[in-house]
């Protein structure tokens, strides 16, 4: 099956590059992404509600999750 990331996380392509912006990509068991995301937002590094939902990785038994941002300079 051929996936693309316009297909899986609509809207990456279209962003504007203004400033610095930064993607950070969780890949793993969905616990682990989970716990990853939430550990993020405790260290105050991003809100967990900015991450996008979990979604399966193509072709694998593992969930991902993106953050964009702008990069804090």
């Amino acid at each position: 099956m051929n996936y693309s990331s316009q297909g899986l996380l609509p809207g990456l392509e279209n962003e504007s590059v203004n400033g610095d912006r930064l993607r950070l990509l969780a890949i793993g068991t969905r616990e682990g992404v989970t716990e990853t995301i939430h550990t993020l937002h405790v260290l105050g590094y991003a809100e967990a509600g900015a991450w996008s939902p979990v979604l399966p990785v193509p072709n694998s038994t593992e969930v991902m999750s993106i953050l964009t941002r702008q990069r804090s300079i």
